[in-house]
Formats: structure tokens, sequence, C-alpha cells
């Protein structure tokens, strides 16, 4: 054992209660895990916390270091959950949008197609009285017709007579093109006693 020096004011079992506690203090120190007696530094030099002079860094600051990491990750892992939400949010918007853009499309080719039904029909109904008129054959079926060269459908002229002078006469039309069309017309033909001409009983016209 080393010499022990007494200094004034201190007796021998003081200075050997003192001697003990050193001693037993060294020991705890030397029997401690190497991975425990380095976590403080370990953890601070994970951290990047700056170790010098041998100083233990506390184990508690790093503890709450990497706490505060952990409560960083979790909001971050929110955000990109609320991203992708916002996300998937805006491609459906956008979905239903092309889809309502299509269907207008669709409406109005559709809306188009049915006008030029129902004008080909007239235009039979047109072409029976005019035949009427100019005593030629009234009754056809499928006649083409085109604009400009391009065909555009035809139509079909059925006349049911109820007396000499007093006609029905039933078109039917249908367009061409990937979508066709179809529609009917019906008008009352009446001809005049005096002047011999066929004319559309008002009233009489059914689409």
């Amino acid at each position: 054992m080393g010499r022990i020096d007494l200094a004034d004011g201190d007796d021998l079992t003081s200075l050997l209660q003192r001697r003990f506690l050193l001693s037993r203090l060294a020991i705890e120190r030397r029997h401690t895990p190497s991975h425990e007696a380095d976590r403080p530094r370990a953890l601070a030099r994970l951290l990047g916390h700056r170790v010098t002079g041998g100083g233990e860094p506390s184990a508690e600051i790093a503890e709450s270091r990497i706490a505060s990491l952990g409560v960083e990750g979790a909001a971050a892992g929110i955000v990109v959950v609320l991203a992708l939400l916002v996300l998937a949010i805006l491609a459906v918007l956008m979905a239903a949008t092309l889809r309502l853009a299509t269907s207008e499309v669709t409406l109005a080719n559709n809306q188009h197609d049915h006008s030029q039904a129902r004008a080909l029909a007239e235009s039979g109904l047109e072409f029976a009285l005019a035949q009427l008129n100019g005593g030629g054959n009234p009754g056809v079926t499928n006649q083409p017709i085109d604009v400009n060269g391009l065909a555009i459908g035809s139509f079909s002229t059925v006349l049911t007579w109820a007396s000499p002078t007093n006609v029905l006469v039933v078109a039917t039309s249908m367009t061409t093109g990937p979508r066709p069309a179809r529609s009917t017309c019906r008008v009352r033909l009446h001809q005049d006693p005096v002047t011999g001409r066929w004319a559309m009983v008002p009233g009489t016209w059914i689409q």
C-alpha cells in the first residue's frame, strides 16, 4: 500500500475510509464492461458531438438527442403520407375532369348526328312533296344525299293514301359515319282541288 500522510485535523480513521472508497471506485471502473463505459462517448460521436480532454459526454444528453431525431423522422414520415394523399386526390380530380371533357365531346357529337339525321328526314318529306307536284315518284328507298361530293346519309319515303287527294308521308333517314343516327318525320299532304298543287296540312308535322 502507498504511504498515508496525515494532514492537520485528519485522523487515521477518516483517511482509511477515504482510501477504501477510492480503491472501491477504481475496482468498479476496472470491472465495468467496455461497451457500457464507452456508451456515452459512442453516442456522442454518432451524434456529431466533439469529445475533447478525455471528458465523458453525458448519456442523458446523447439519448435525448436520439429521441429528438426520432420525433423529426416521424414528422417527416407524416409529411410524406400527406403529400401522397394530396397527389392521389389530384389524380382523381384530373381523371374526373378528363372523363367529363370526353363525355361533353361525345354528347356534342351525338347531338350533331341527330340533328343531321333529322335534317335528312325533313329532306325526304320535301322530296316527296316535290315529286307529287312534279308528277314523279314520291316513294323512294335509301335515297343517298351528299354535300360537295361527301355522302352524309340517305332517306326513304313511304306514302299511305287516305284518298286520291290526301296522303300521309313517312320519311326515315340514317346518317353515315362511325355513329349512324336515325330519325323519322311524318306529315300529311293535301291536294288543292282548284290549283291541283300538293301542300302540307298544318298541324300534321310529326317528328
